[in-house]
């Protein structure tokens, strides 16, 4: 169902991840010399270029891909438009949500991309740049067009097996919180997650921080110790259960 949907397979990275690979040539044999064009040429050892996949960028691209389709499905472009009208504050989770799937496959790793490659005219050239995995994402990345409460509910169960109960039926939504009203609940955890993660600082990373929940006039942290700990911010925006 959902691949009628979506279906990210087809998003082609290429000219937005640089890519590099050993150009190899025996123009001599091949005649490329009598012609004065070299029509030889071939990759090898085709790779990922350059120091860091920005995993904000590809979270733009995507979603501007799935909410650019031309979607058939009229009860879709219903619920699109309600959140369009009602939550100014929509796109946030959402992009949030695809954040947090790419991540969960790796995405931000060279290692988690295909780059297929075809013999042309002029030697060897890109054909396109994709993510592995991008089929499987299809079904998490349908849950797009679901309400904010079975997104939130599906990530944290993707990503920890269950959904606490106390997390159970809540209402979701996003906020700008003080720090001082933050509540990290497990210590040796927040103790062990590392500060000073570039793709968590506060230029790189403009999302929600993470997931909290509201207690009193207080916020105990959920899910997002890394993201939230990285801010040097005195407020941070985070997605609230209420």
């Amino acid at each position: 169902m959902s691949g009628s949907v979506v279906d990210i397979s087809k998003i082609n990275f290429y000219g937005t991840l640089g890519v590099d690979y050993n150009w190899v040539t025996n123009c001599e044999e091949y005649g490329c010399d009598d012609e004065g064009i070299c029509r030889c040429g071939t990759m090898e050892d085709v790779h990922i270029d350059g120091e860091d996949i920005d995993l904000i960028e590809i979270t733009d691209i995507v979603y501007k891909y799935i909410f650019g389709l031309d979607i058939n499905d009229i009860a879709i472009k219903r619920e699109i438009l309600i959140d369009d009208i009602l939550g100014i504050n929509e796109h946030d989770i959402t992009k949030y949500f695809i954040h947090r799937i790419l991540t969960m496959y790796k995405i931000y790793s060279k290692d988690s991309w295909e780059i297929d490659y075809v013999s042309s005219y002029y030697g060897d050239e890109i054909e396109s740049v994709k993510m592995f995995n991008s089929k499987k994402m299809n079904d998490d990345f349908y849950m797009l067009f679901s309400d904010n409460k079975n997104k939130i509910e599906y990530l944290l169960n993707k990503e920890y097996g269950h959904v606490l109960d106390k997390l159970l039926d809540k209402k979701w939504d996003v906020d700008i919180v003080d720090m001082k009203d933050i509540h990290f609940p497990q210590k040796e955890h927040y103790n062990n997650v590392s500060e000073g993660l570039d793709y968590y600082s506060d230029t790189a990373y403009d999302l929600p921080r993470g997931i909290v929940l509201k207690e009193g006039n207080k916020y105990r942290v959920i899910d997002g110790y890394h993201r939230i700990k990285n801010t040097k911010q005195d407020f941070v925006e985070v997605i609230v259960a209420l």
